[in-house]
């Protein structure tokens, strides 16, 4: 789980956040401007052969509201 705030210049000032995410992936996002952003990583195993990843994320950034959601499923035979 991560949350942050970010506030810069422009988008010329923006700054690069890597986040974790589904296996696989992977993620750098560019936050400008004001704003917050934050994800929630969920990852299990119900059985030995099945694995799951869940991630939520939200950014709000000035006039931009941006929900994701991913999942993610592994079976192993």
């Amino acid at each position: 789980m991560r949350y942050g705030i970010f506030n810069t210049d422009s988008y010329a000032a923006r700054i690069y956040v890597y986040e974790a995410d589904l296996p696989g992936i992977i993620h750098n996002r560019m936050l400008y401007y004001k704003g917050n952003y934050g994800f929630i990583y969920i990852s299990f195993k119900p059985i030995d052969m099945l694995k799951v990843g869940l991630k939520y994320s939200v950014v709000n950034r000035d006039t931009l509201l941006l929900k994701k959601l991913g999942c993610q499923i592994d079976l192993r035979l």
